[in-house]
């Protein structure tokens, strides 16, 4: 579907944003029978212009241009602007520019005065295309960056990268290669963090055609870029349009044999696309390689297929047309044939209305045994919620019992220490013969303090804190022994002076210990304590 077609149905009509069926517009054309109201019958009438617009764009216009009548008759502006809107899509697609111009601009001056930032940023971008394709690429600029004000003011990400896409087409073909490369570049961001998948392709095709024109090799990462992504989400038209730009790469820098394959490749996905003017394109290009290599048979051949595909083209073109006028002039038999089928539907409303009381009987059941179920539920989770309150109120028991344990080494320690201490001072008041006994009783305190169970610690440690020696060993396998004793301590949130007490080392040693392991941990931020970094292990 046409992209500025998409952005007025999405606007304009929010239920068929999400894909009405051609099928909707039966039942919309049956209730414009039955409605009286002039609002609501515009209303209805620009909703079926939408979903007719590219199926058959004669009817779409016929209804749009009733319902601008309609409105312009009783100035009903939102009318005024979904019709013309509709109606300057129509022409567009149509090719005539003026036309599309001057109605786009119509919708713009009500938008405006409406104060509707959403639609003058879309209009603005119509706008802005049809200028491009009228080459009027100052004015083109113009709108769309008013678009992109508009899009950032809205915070519509994806509005802006479309626009962008459409500056960097203009500074392409304004020549002003730099320009359109970052704003390419900008569009390419914008929907790769949106993971728009196809428009991100066709941004990487866009980005490296500019790269081409300035003659930079490194366009042909992008370009395998946007056939890599192509292929990743089965989009068929650039992972053509990538072969193409592939080949036109090797052709620009001399590899003539290296660009036919990738031109033949992208000839047989035009093919399968049935897009005549892609193909009449790529043999254009086949026919002039073919010559560069004195293969003149293969390039009037590849030239004699161009000039069909352009012809037929022309042609298709045509039937589209007759096609359209006969839909219109066998549409109205149809709507008919709908007419009888009516009440064949309302009996069907019936039938279903019967289906749905008896659907609600089963629901109803449904639901009594379902409330069953979930009372089950409830009682086991009030167990379950027991039984983890009853494993909450053990582990504080266990951490009560370490904490215990360690506070006791470490006066215990204490204790020793101020013995050892007393006796070594009080050594020499004693008989020499007595001072070798007292030596041995200092040496016993001393290796009495230093007789930490670490077995018996460490096991009630695990159970506390679960997995975290696992843990710690898997993050960082260079630990010592003493390293993890350490990180222990610190988990426990003990100081320097209590580590030092239960390892007997001086506060100095497990200060040293302490800058050391922190850059075991590699903990380079100076705010977080090693405690707090342990504690989230």
């Amino acid at each position: 579907m046409n992209r500025l077609l998409l952005h007025i149905i999405i606007f304009t009509f929010p239920v068929m944003a999400a894909g009405q069926q051609l099928s909707h517009s039966d039942s919309l054309m049956l209730r414009l029978n039955d409605v009286e109201e002039d609002t609501t019958r515009v209303v209805l009438m620009n909703e079926i212009a939408g979903i007719w617009a590219e199926k058959n764009p004669a009817l779409s216009m016929e209804y749009a241009q009733h319902a601008l009548n309609i409105s312009d008759e009783i100035d009903y502006s939102f009318g005024i602007c979904q019709s013309c809107m509709l109606i300057a899509d129509n022409y567009h697609r149509q090719n005539a520019q003026s036309k599309a111009y001057n109605f786009y601009h119509q919708a713009l001056n009500i938008a405006e005065k409406e104060n509707n930032k959403k639609a003058i940023a879309m209009i603005s971008n119509a706008l802005g295309v049809i200028s491009f394709e009228m080459n009027n690429l100052d004015k083109s600029l113009n709108y769309h960056y008013r678009s992109v004000k508009l899009y950032f003011e809205l915070n519509d990400e994806s509005g802006l990268a479309e626009t962008y896409t459409h500056i960097g087409k203009t500074y392409k073909k304004q020549g002003k290669f730099d320009q359109a490369l970052d704003i390419f570049n900008k569009a390419l961001y914008i929907n790769r963090s949106l993971k728009n998948s196809q428009l991100i392709a066709e941004n990487y095709g866009n980005v490296g055609s500019v790269m081409l024109a300035k003659k930079d090799r490194q366009c042909e990462t992008f370009f395998r870029q946007q056939i890599k992504s192509a292929q990743e989400y089965k989009d068929t038209l650039n992972l053509a349009t990538g072969n193409y730009y592939l080949a036109n790469y090797y052709q620009t820098f001399g590899k003539p044999d290296s660009a036919i394959p990738f031109y033949q490749n992208s000839l047989k996905l035009f093919t399968m696309l049935n897009n005549y003017e892609w193909m009449s394109r790529v043999y254009d290009y086949l026919s002039t390689t073919m010559a560069s290599k004195g293969n003149f048979r293969e390039a009037y051949d590849y030239l004699s297929q161009h000039e069909k595909y352009r012809d037929s083209l022309k042609t298709e073109q045509m039937a589209k047309l007759i096609a359209q006028q006969e839909t219109k002039y066998t549409f109205f038999k149809q709507l008919e044939d709908q007419k009888l089928t009516y009440n064949r539907r309302s009996l069907m409303l019936q039938l279903l209305a019967v289906f749905l009381l008896i659907l609600l009987i089963f629901s109803g059941l449904y639901f009594y045994f379902l409330r069953k179920k979930i009372k089950a539920f409830n009682t086991e989770k009030t167990r379950l919620a027991n039984e983890h309150e009853s494993t909450k109120n053990e582990l504080e028991k266990k951490k009560r019992e370490l904490t215990t344990q360690s506070i006791y080494q470490i006066k215990k320690n204490e204790n020793l220490e101020h013995l050892s201490k007393r006796l070594k001072r009080e050594k020499f008041s004693f008989k020499k013969q007595n001072q070798a006994v007292i030596d041995d009783i200092i040496r016993d305190l001393q290796n009495c303090a230093n007789d930490f169970v670490w077995e018996e610690f460490e096991k009630r440690f695990e159970e506390v804190h679960t997995g975290f020696y696992k843990k710690l060993n898997y993050r960082f396998p260079n630990l010592t022994t003493n390293d993890k004793r350490l990180c222990a301590f610190l988990r426990m949130n003990m100081t320097t002076k209590e580590i030092a007490n239960i390892t007997k080392q001086s506060p100095n040693s497990i200060e040293v210990g302490r800058t050391r392991l922190r850059k075991k941990l590699n903990i380079s931020n100076k705010d977080i304590s090693i405690s707090a970094f342990l504690n989230r292990i």
